[in-house]
């Protein structure tokens, strides 16, 4: 692979790890605003999910590992192009 081909397979892997992470967030119920119902039971006021105190009760949302390591992958990706580029940078100045 050229340089340029590894650049614009880079920037499209980049570009579709950013919009599967974006899919994952608008389809993803993280269930901030609940209410309670009756007397045991909490429930979710945007997707109606139900849990029972005897039952364990509310569990707060948390991302999947697999979407935690894509973001963390997708922000060392991105601060490890930006310092690339500042370096790229700082020579050219200085050459």
């Amino acid at each position: 692979m050229t340089p340029s081909t590894t650049n614009t397979a880079a920037r499209e892997v980049v570009q579709a790890l950013r919009d599967l992470l974006r899919h994952v967030e608008v389809n993803t119920c993280t269930h901030e605003e609940t209410h309670r119902g009756g007397a045991i039971w909490t429930i979710c006021d945007s997707c109606d999910r139900k849990w029972a105190d005897d039952r364990g009760g509310f569990v707060p949302h948390e991302d999947a590992p697999e979407v935690v390591a894509a973001r963390a992958a997708l922000e060392s990706f991105t601060l490890t192009q930006q310092q690339g580029g500042e370096q790229e940078a700082g020579e050219a100045a200085s050459g």
